[in-house]
């Protein structure tokens, strides 16, 4: 890496220090002892400066590989990290908690054990028709009670 680094610097410092050689001969008269030793000094601390940043950019990027290794970013859950909500299900989130084959179902009211888009609950004979905010919430039966989000909305 360092070496890649170092092509990519003296790239780009090759052409300022050809153009400083070149108008230095090009110029009338030629340089002097002395506007040599300035230019050759002024290379000089070019080449300790362009040493010193990579050594600097390579400190730094080994000290990021080991954060990196150390400690990996934390990631928000998103679209992209959940799965689908049903048990056992490994498809990605679509909408709703679900994943598209269940979001599907769940949308033409073929889903059972969840509450429709409409706020309708359908267990065998019965039907409850509740708040839309709880649409596809998963409801339980207990005891002869029929509950969603552990409030009892109804009895079986």
């Amino acid at each position: 890496m360092r070496e890649l680094l170092k092509r990519v610097v003296l790239r780009l410092l090759d052409q300022p220090i050809g153009d400083l050689v070149r108008e230095a001969i090009d110029a009338e008269p030629l340089p002097t002892t002395r506007e040599l030793d300035t230019l050759r000094a002024e290379v000089d601390e070019a080449n300790v400066e362009l040493e010193r940043l990579t050594a600097e950019l390579e400190r730094l990027s080994h000290a990021l590989d080991r954060q990196r290794a150390e400690e990996p970013l934390p990631v928000k859950p998103g679209r992209k990290t959940r799965g689908c909500k049903l048990p056992g299900c490994a498809g990605k989130h679509r909408s709703k908690g679900f994943c598209s084959k269940h979001y599907a179902a769940w949308r033409r009211e073929r889903l059972e054990g969840y509450v429709g888009p409409d706020g309708r609950l359908s267990l065998a004979d019965r039907a409850w028709t509740l708040d839309t905010r709880l649409a596809g919430e998963a409801f339980t039966i207990e005891s002869g009670r029929v509950l969603v989000k552990g409030e009892v909305v109804g009895s079986a």
